[in-house]
């Protein structure tokens, strides 16, 4: 299932994330290992948005509603990164939005109005009425990722994590050790260590292509962009 897999990136090939992940490839790493690859101008990146989300349309793979071989996924936090979590779900073949938890009563309106799922104001509630559901995408404050973790956890359900895990060694390795009790996975999503160029650069590391290096200067554009 979505979550069960080796490397938990399942989600990496929803239309979204996948189009971001061949396009936030940084110059300098790029002119580093002498790559082809070049940053897309705006019309290419939307042209090629739009033919990840046609071809996923054309296999039935967009839309919330659940379907076989589809992982249910509860996310936790509406601030920017649940929004995009929800967002690549919604359009992803793999998955599907099975609840939406936020203690901000305005937010949980807007995301069941805008992606159509069930909201809730805590995680027990939404753990307790989607008993069904496989995982959960915790996108709250990193300070409460703890927490959400080991009630994910307690309830048997795999659990993804923005970086960083937690707020410190001790309560990651709490975090990862109550995990694998209960028999789930626990995945940081540190989705730059999927992108071609950061693999290709560590691939020449370790051959020892580029020498002792002292530092890298890497470079690359989130989307949408944070606020400031």
């Amino acid at each position: 299932s979505f979550f069960q897999a080796r490397c938990l990136g399942g989600l990496w090939n929803a239309a979204m994330m996948a189009a971001r992940s061949r396009r936030l490839l940084g110059t300098g790493i790029s002119t580093l290992i002498n790559s082809p690859r070049r940053l897309f101008s705006a019309a290419e990146e939307i042209a090629m948005l739009k033919a990840e989300v046609a071809s996923l349309r054309s296999k039935g793979g967009t839309g919330n509603g659940a379907g076989a071989g589809k992982s249910s996924i509860i996310v936790v936090g509406g601030g920017r990164m649940g929004d995009i979590r929800c967002r690549d779900i919604k359009v992803s073949g793999r998955a599907f939005l099975a609840a939406f938890v936020d203690h901000d009563a305005e937010v949980r309106d807007t995301f069941a109005r805008r992606y159509g799922c069930a909201a809730f104001d805590t995680l027990e509630q939404a753990l307790s009425s989607t008993p069904a559901a496989d995982g959960v995408w915790v996108s709250v404050p990193s300070h409460m990722h703890k927490e959400a973790i080991l009630l994910a956890a307690s309830h048997g359900k795999h659990v993804a994590v923005e970086k960083p895990v937690t707020m410190n060694e001790q309560d990651t390795a709490t975090c990862y050790e109550a995990c694998e009790r209960a028999g789930v996975h626990l995945h940081c999503a540190f989705q730059r260590r999927t992108d071609p160029a950061y693999q290709a650069v560590a691939a020449e590391v370790a051959a020892g292509t580029l020498g002792a290096l002292t530092s890298i200067h890497a470079v690359f554009r989130d989307h949408p962009c944070p606020p400031m």
